[in-house]
């Protein structure tokens, strides 16, 4: 995308609960914290540095053994709420998408609507979803970031 020229309608999302998906062969059980794994797919945090761990837990017992990525969801509730705003996504040839394998993790602001994959731009957020058609939703909320996603002096 280009940066805008006109108005556009927004969309903003306040998100405390949400169904996410599970990774492939995993069993969400209620009450343990949850983790989004380095496909972008959410599971029982067990510590791996290829996870980050959201800051929610389960909120309902999900059997996903035996099930690809994405084959069940799991209710979750965050430990705070998440503010979303929907952008779009880096498109085009030489472009950095952001992929759902990005879910939890940062993302960059190309320009005044867009987000990118391509970590030389400034931090923008933290990737919640990319639905295909949509754009990406991203958590502008998580508080003052440096250029790269370190915390800032305020945050």
């Amino acid at each position: 995308m280009t940066a805008m020229t006109k108005d556009r309608p927004s969309s903003i999302r306040f998100v405390k609960q949400d169904k996410r998906p599970l990774a492939a062969n995993v069993k969400a059980i209620k009450g343990g914290l949850v983790a989004c794994d380095e496909n972008g797919f959410y599971r029982p945090s067990t510590g791996a540095t290829s996870q980050v761990n959201v800051g929610a837990r389960f909120r309902e017992t999900v059997d996903n053994t035996g099930g690809a990525n994405g084959a069940r969801f799991a209710e979750v509730e965050y430990f705070r709420e998440k503010e979303l705003f929907l952008c779009e996504n880096h498109s085009g040839g030489g472009s950095h998408p952001v992929v759902i394998a990005d879910r939890e993790r940062p993302c960059f602001q190309l320009d005044d609507q867009t987000v990118t994959g391509d970590d030389t731009k400034s931090y923008a957020g933290t990737v919640y979803d990319v639905v295909t058609g949509e754009g990406v939703w991203v958590d502008y909320s998580a508080g003052p970031r440096g250029p790269q996603g370190e915390p800032g002096e305020d945050a």
